[in-house]
């Protein structure tokens, strides 16, 4: 896997599977995504907040914030599913301001 953040506009870190991460590590690694994602432009003003699973219960990823275009909404999801273990439950709290 190559190390270069970007290529051809993909975020690589979408084709990374982490296996084992502690929450903290999970909540930095989907944050990282998305502040290093080009086509979300106000990443800084979206926040992760990882909630461990607990026996039979899936954790959850909950998104807060604020952005200005839907797009940029869906693309935080889209990262937050992808970089998640075991497709942790996506709350998606972001809202979007025009």
């Amino acid at each position: 896997m190559s190390d270069r953040k970007t290529t051809l506009g993909v975020n690589l870190r979408e084709t990374r599977r982490k296996k084992g991460l502690k929450t903290s590590e999970m909540e930095k690694t989907i944050q990282e995504a998305i502040e290093e994602e080009p086509t979300i432009e106000e990443s800084s003003h979206i926040s992760v907040n990882v909630i461990e699973g607990r026996l039979f219960r899936k954790g959850e990823i909950h998104l807060i914030g604020k952005v200005h275009k839907e797009s940029d909404k869906q693309r935080a999801q889209e990262l937050a599913e992808i970089n998640s273990e075991n497709k942790m439950k996506v709350i998606n709290g972001i809202l979007v301001e025009a």
